[in-house]
């Protein structure tokens, strides 16, 4: 993901927002602005260009997800390139510090609740309604559920522990 991120560097060295982050956290260069001010950002940060968010969001990524020293020597040029473009961009070491900051904050709550909605997607399609028929279905008067032969497949339970 790293090599793809910097080969959409550019020669001064800002990093357009591409598919693997735009796919991982739901954000793209169409709605990275308006993403950005719902984390109450200062006023400043609201005037910082997009090409320097979109630099900002892929340089803390890239950090972030690199695995190995190795991995965060290789891109080092790059990543180095983009810290320039943002000081030159910029001209603010302070902002550049709550940029990167709040794009640290950005990429993590948004992985978080990218993961959410595919963990209710993934519940949604795995239950259907004859499902909930048959486990309701086996309710005991006290209202408690019996566990049914879908409910141990499903948990992947072996209906011989019980």
């Amino acid at each position: 993901s790293t090599k793809k991120i910097v080969s959409t560097q550019k020669t001064d060295g800002s990093i357009k927002l591409n598919e693997h982050i735009t796919e991982q956290l739901d954000i793209s260069s169409d709605n990275i602005i308006k993403t950005v001010h719902n984390y109450g950002v200062s006023d400043k940060l609201k005037n910082v260009s997009q090409n320097a968010w979109e630099t900002a969001l892929n340089l803390r990524y890239m950090t972030i997800s690199s695995q190995t020293q190795d991995q965060v020597d290789k891109y080092k040029d790059q990543s180095e390139k983009a810290k320039q473009y943002l000081i030159k961009e910029l001209k603010d070491e302070k902002l550049i510090e709550e940029l990167l900051t709040i794009s640290n904050k950005i990429i993590i709550e948004q992985s978080i609740q990218k993961e959410k909605k595919d963990a209710v997607a993934t519940v949604q399609q795995s239950t259907s309604t004859e499902k909930v028929h048959n486990i309701v279905s086996n309710q005991k008067e006290d209202r408690s559920l019996q566990l049914t032969e879908t409910i141990y497949k499903e948990l992947e339970i072996d209906t011989t522990d019980s």
